[in-house]
């Protein structure tokens, strides 16, 4: 009997089972069956099967998998490969059809949610692309937007000025309808979410980690408070980025696993890849599980921490510093943690969830244009680390909420004053706390005035940066999707890109947009 699993790219042969030893026979005498060639196809697709007890004889029709081709014109994207690499438009505007996601509704005013509140325009695209320029640095020559654009790869961007639309642009595979993925974007609004947890009094800002989540006692976060998680400050063994990943991370883990050892969390890894097992976005095949990672037949799939927060039980403490408080590193788990400490504390206040409380205290209050989504592991855990996905226009009607202090375009308070003030006056001392994010000169980030505070990205503006009181804050998300709150100057930016460079563009962009905002008539 032969059975052919799901197909990988890099063997069509690896879902062919075992045969059993009463039937080897048969299948030697079949060699036109065995031969992976004709099966080189995806696995979306039926195939024929052999005509043997225990399988069915095809009566139906095959029918083509209509599933857009990765880059290599070969395979279907699927659940398995997601979030692989090189990225596609495709994954980055229909993430929500390779994964599973739980929707936050914009709500419907008859049951009580806001009016969709359009957006104003008056568009000043010849301008912009015309005639504005820019300097950056030290060079002497003018810069100009649409190359800015073209270089940091746009999918879209959208720019309010005085609350209205004065540009407006998609490109690709980029519609105005399309929810992008936000990456690290989503942060932001779970940060938002825990300002307005606070200020409804379902938990306070110096809380222990430890006291509202148990099972964290005994682990890096020992002494955190929900403080440090918001500002990141909390101090625990983690690489954001995967560089430093021993070569031997493999090998770790097939002996743990052939010696019935603990679970490894390895030094370098935490993130990459281990992380994104535990959250679902990477999960691979089974075969791939047995074959590739633990060179064991009879593993059947996934092992270890089966969501993200049975992954966060394992992290260790700071090998380097146990200080939570004095530093603050970008680490995603900081984010998860801090959802899941809402999570807690709203299941012994009420049914509610993190998701739930966004909903109908953020997303259903702004009136907005469409549902957000945010991507969820096999346990149902939101992963607010860098699932979210939304459209621009709601991305951006989001950050004008904040410019106006909390109120939407109805005039409600939908976030409280002192949530927002926060951002817009942040303490001075989270610019002397940020540590640079990976490929970022300190003294760089300090002249220019970055720090970070409530899951929000926050610059001191300005001739002079390290003195100014002149503050924007903004989410940012992996390959450059941001949104850009400039309060001084009554502007917000949103960008929606498949920038690698997108950390190193940064500071052009964020340059880019304030003169612009300058140059803008007020």
């Amino acid at each position: 009997f032969v059975f052919l699993a799901p197909l990988t790219r890099d063997s069509a042969c690896r879902g062919i089972r075992p045969p059993s030893p009463s039937l080897l026979l048969e299948m030697l005498k079949t060699t036109l069956l065995l031969s992976c060639a004709k099966f080189d196809v995806d696995a979306f697709m039926s195939d024929p099967r052999p005509t043997t007890p225990g399988s069915f004889e095809q009566n139906w029709k095959t029918v083509e998998s209509i599933a857009p081709l990765e880059p290599n014109g070969t395979v279907h994207l699927d659940k398995y490969w997601a979030y692989h690499y090189p990225l596609t438009p495709y994954q980055m505007m229909n993430f929500q059809a390779l994964q599973p996601v739980k929707v936050m509704s914009k709500g419907s005013a008859r049951w009580g949610a806001a009016e969709y509140a359009k957006l104003d325009e008056d568009p000043m695209d010849d301008y912009i692309e015309n005639e504005f320029t820019y300097y950056f640095g030290l060079e002497p020559e003018p810069r100009n937007i649409t190359a800015l654009l073209d270089k940091t790869k746009t999918d879209g961007v959208m720019i309010l000025h005085n609350g209205t639309i004065v540009y407006e642009k998609y490109f690709g595979e980029q519609k105005a309808s399309s929810r992008h993925r936000l990456y690290s974007g989503t942060k932001s609004y779970l940060g938002i979410t825990a300002g307005l947890m606070i200020e409804d009094g379902h938990m306070q800002a110096d809380e222990l980690v430890t006291e509202i989540l148990p099972k964290m006692k005994g682990t890096g976060l020992d002494g955190a408070t929900v403080r440090d998680l918001m500002d990141m400050t909390a101090s625990f063994e983690w690489s954001e980025d995967g560089k430093t990943c021993p070569e031997d991370f493999d090998a770790q883990m097939r002996d743990a696993w052939k010696n019935h050892q603990p679970y490894p969390v390895v030094d370098g890894c935490e993130f990459r890849p281990q992380y994104d097992w535990a959250n679902n976005l990477k999960q691979g095949p089974p075969e791939w599980w047995s074959s590739e990672l633990y060179e064991d037949p009879t593993v059947k799939g996934r092992q270890g921490p089966q969501n993200i927060r049975e992954f966060l039980t394992l992290l260790k403490k700071n090998a380097k510093s146990t200080e939570h408080g004095a530093t603050s590193i970008y680490r995603t788990a900081n984010t998860d943690l801090l959802a899941w400490v809402i999570d807690e504390r709203l299941r012994t206040r009420s049914n509610m969830t993190s998701t739930d409380y966004f909903e109908e205290h953020v997303w259903s209050r702004i009136g907005q244009g469409a549902d957000a989504f945010i991507t969820i592991d096999d346990a149902h855990i939101p992963y607010w680390g860098s699932g979210g996905m939304s459209t621009l226009e709601d991305y951006v009607r989001f950050g004008e909420v904040l410019r106006e202090g909390g109120r939407n375009q109805h005039g409600e308070q939908v976030i409280p004053k002192p949530v927002v003030a926060d951002l817009m006056r942040p303490p001075a001392e989270i610019f002397e706390k940020l540590s640079p994010p990976a490929g970022v000169d300190p003294e760089l980030m300090r002249i220019f005035g970055l720090g970070y505070r409530n899951q929000f990205w926050i610059r001191r503006a300005g001739e002079d940066p390290v003195s100014s009181e002149k503050v924007m804050f903004f989410a940012m998300g992996y390959h450059g999707q941001f949104s850009i709150v400039i309060p001084y100057l009554n502007m917000v930016v949103g960008k929606f890109s498949m920038d690698p460079d997108y950390l190193s563009h940064m500071p052009e962009l964020l340059i880019a947009f304030e003169t612009l905002g300058y140059a803008l008539p007020h």
